[in-house]
């Protein structure tokens, strides 16, 4: 089977005359395909002087970024490219003179426009604020009784207002007579959210012990402008005609500010992306190494897409370059890994990234998400309407990606994700006919399969999720096994994900059994028939006769119970086996696991034997015997739990102690023991 898996990657290896440097980089820069490989290991420093060219290029894309920010072009960008008047300016970036003469025109555009904007929005916005502040004072005020221009520093008086927490007002007023010696004049009123609007007036010379004061009490002053003239009323009549006549304006250079968007906004985009690639192309150069005449690269590229890469660059060099690709000897470890899948499983993709990206030799779980994903959505999210509405924003998703492939980064997300919304909706759709779910209401529509919101259905829904999950997580578990094959931890893959899905398995196993369900307390409560030999068959049932009898006497009473200790000592000789011999799996952790038929049982039944217990007293010890599970075999007998005990143990107890020893053995590596132990339970299974 060919599992799916990153591409395959080798090492390019090219070198030409310094004259193609920029043709070749422009050439996989394109491509998209090769990861450079820093062969000097400088680590990307800026080690190749630039150019006055290359200087400029990247002061242009620092000033270009600023005026992009500045107008918020980046929430435009779906829209600008579409608009009419939008002024689109071709350029060849074969050259990156032309790439810089086309951002220095740009920005020779713009700057002008947007400087005299910014400039004229500063003072617009500053001015609006400062009268709506006065504005907002004068209507606090104003309940006082007293005029905005008395408020302040005259000959002899000091008046000041401001703002304070209501529950502090009385407090003031009792400090501010203390400290004025009653020579003050103080109002105040309530201006809503606890707080309060408040005058003080006091002689001149005490305004520094009033100021003090005040700031003690977390009073915030108002702050009146000087040149004010006229009653508190005129000045308030003014100030609202000076906001609305602001605020025109600040309109009217918004409006500016959206034309040079629509004019210049795409060309601004444009030549900060070209720039932003002239820079890394600078950067890419830092990873060559270089003669006088000669520049020498490296780099990662997919081993199937080889050949289409040397050949463009053959091209570009017009056939000068020597040009290589060579299987890599660095650990496939270090090597990078690209995932290649289509379109459809990009959103499914950034998930898996989310949790971790598999490595050169790992499988991509991709490609199952595309499956299990949805499926599980619609299980748990399962109703028509409710799926419907999911699937159509996923379709109106996918399809404004389709006509406006340009988004910004947020938006970018939602539209990448479209067409899982849309997978999604459908499965829940599915899953909500079958659940008979339209609208959160089961009483709309019959349900194609069951209602999970009926006893019954509560009970076949668990049963559906655990065997959606046991496939699911198996099939994970079977991923790990493939991975570490490959990888050559054939240990590391039998005490882990093997050990584990055979636990894992087990336990459904019985929790789907007819005879143990998911009654969990039915596994140990309930005995299954016995499977004995002809001659213990017959002490057995030669017990059960014993203690289902009725003696009429003591002495009657007395023989039984003493027949009956002389069965039980029989059965007891029989079976002594010790467990660990009986199943052989377990012989090799010997040394880790006591023996779980130790002689404490067998006492006990000695002792039930001295004291010539009655029958019913003796039936206690018959339900020790009971659980006991005799297993004929051809040379000898062999002592069992119960059957589901027995399953228990083998499918959950024992894989889950097979994981523990390796793993603990793994971890120390203690590997002659630990090969030892492995070589034994394989030979014995």
């Amino acid at each position: 089977m060919v599992w799916p898996r990153p591409v395959r990657q080798g090492i390019l290896k090219v070198i030409c005359h310094k004259d193609y440097e920029r043709p070749i980089i422009r050439c996989i820069h394109e491509l998209g395909e090769v990861e450079l490989i820093d062969i000097e290991e400088k680590g990307g420093s800026s080690s190749v002087k630039l150019s006055e060219e290359e200087k400029e290029a990247i002061q242009l894309l620092g000033d270009i970024q600023r005026y992009v920010d500045y107008l918020g072009i980046e929430q435009y960008i779906p829209y600008i490219a579409r608009l009419p008047d939008s002024k689109k300016v071709a350029v060849d970036d074969e050259e990156l003179s032309s790439v810089v003469a086309m951002a220095r025109k740009t920005l020779e555009a713009v700057a002008p426009k947007v400087d005299s904007l910014r400039e004229e929005l500063v003072k617009v916005n500053q001015e609006l604020e400062q009268q709506r502040a006065l504005l907002k004072i004068a209507e606090t005020v104003k309940p006082l009784g007293i005029e905005l221009t008395h408020i302040g520093e005259g000959r002899y008086v000091y008046a000041v207002a401001g703002t304070m927490s209501e529950d502090k007002v009385s407090m003031l007023r009792w400090r501010v007579a203390e400290v004025t010696g009653g020579d003050y004049i103080f109002h105040h009123a309530s201006i809503g959210k606890e707080r309060a609007a408040v005058l003080i007036a006091t002689f001149k010379e005490h305004k520094e012990v009033v100021q003090r004061l005040l700031t003690a009490f977390g009073f915030e002053e108002f702050k009146i402008p000087s040149e004010l003239e006229g009653t508190t009323a005129k000045i308030m009549e003014k100030t609202r005609k000076r906001i609305e006549a602001l605020e025109a304006r600040l309109e009217k250079l918004e409006d500016e500010k959206w034309k040079v968007i629509t004019q210049h906004g795409y060309n601004l985009l444009a030549c900060r992306e070209l720039l932003s690639i002239e820079k890394e192309r600078m950067e890419a150069k830092n990873y060559f190494r270089r003669t006088e005449t000669t520049i020498e690269l490296w780099g990662w590229v997919p081993l199937k897409h080889a050949k289409k890469i040397a050949q463009a660059i053959d091209k570009v060099t017009e056939r000068t370059a020597i040009v290589e690709v060579v299987e890599p000897v660095v650990p496939e470890e270090e090597r990078p890994t690209k995932l290649e899948n289509p379109r459809i499983a990009e959103p499914y993709e950034a998930l898996v990234k989310s949790f971790g990206i598999p490595n050169y030799k790992e499988i991509d779980p991709t490609k199952f998400m595309i499956l299990t994903f949805p499926l599980i959505f619609g299980m748990m999210f399962g109703d028509v309407v409710h799926g419907a509405i999911l699937a159509l924003v996923g379709l109106a998703l996918v399809a404004w990606r389709t006509r406006k492939p340009i988004a910004g980064e947020i938006l970018g997300y939602g539209l990448k994700g479209g067409s899982l919304l849309f997978w999604c909706g459908l499965t829940s759709v599915l899953f909500g006919l079958f659940y008979g779910s339209f609208f959160g209401s089961h009483h709309i529509i019959d349900p194609l399969w069951f209602n999970p919101f009926t006893t019954e259905g509560n009970f076949r829904l668990l049963r559906l999720a655990i065997v959606v999950a046991t496939i699911e997580i198996n099939f994970g578990f079977l991923l790990r096994v493939v991975n570490l094959y490959h990888e050559g931890k054939l240990k590391e893959a039998f005490f882990m994900p093997i050990c584990l899905m055979w636990t894992h398995i087990g336990a459904m196993t019985i929790i789907f059994s007819d005879q143990y369900s998911v009654d969990f307390m039915k596994w140990f409560s309930t005995t299954p028939p016995l499977l004995l030999d002809p001659s213990t068959t017959q002490l057995y049932e030669n017990l059960v006769k014993l203690l289902s009898s009725h003696p009429e006497t003591s002495t009657a009473a007395l023989t039984n119970t003493m027949k009956a200790a002389g069965i039980i000592r029989e059965l007891t000789t029989r079976l002594s086996t010790p467990f660990y011999m009986t199943l052989r799996p377990l012989k090799v952790l010997e040394p880790l696991a006591p023996n779980l038929f130790d002689k404490g049982v067998w006492h006990t039944l000695e002792f039930l034997e001295a004291l010539h217990l009655l029958p019913e007293q003796l039936k206690e010890a018959l339900h020790l015997a009971e659980q006991l599970f005799i297993w004929n075999s051809a040379s000898h007998f062999e002592i069992h739990l119960p059957p589901v005990t027995i399953t228990v143990i083998l499918l959950v107890i024992l894989p889950l102690t097979l994981a523990l020893v390796g793993t603990i053995a793994i971890s120390h590596d203690k590997s002659e023991g630990f090969s030892e132990i492995f070589d034994q339970i394989l030979a014995l299974l």
